[in-house]
């Protein structure tokens, strides 16, 4: 593992690269896996070492477009009802 500095935002952050085992059941219970380069971030809970929560203090994840490219799903948000619903393809 290397470690290595992300800078979004502009702000910097630290982080190690790990391959992650990444699964997703989706509103039916059917299930896929998939294992993914993934940055663990240091410091994830320390906004003024994470850029990543600036937006949103309590982020647990932070989840790009390659992720849900990597998987067959199809994702519905809902801001009406405050949920997110994921279908697998």
């Amino acid at each position: 593992m290397c470690h290595e500095e992300g800078v979004p935002l502009g702000k910097c952050y630290d982080y190690y690269l790990t391959a992650l085992r990444i699964g997703v059941e989706d509103a039916k219970g059917l299930e896929r896996c998939i294992t993914k380069p993934c940055r663990s971030v240091l410091s994830w809970t320390k906004p003024e070492r994470n850029p990543l929560l600036l937006a949103n203090p309590s982020r647990r994840g932070f989840v790009g477009r390659d992720l849900m490219l990597a998987f067959p799903l199809n994702i519905q948000l809902s801001g009406k009802n405050k949920q997110s619903k994921v279908l697998v393809e």
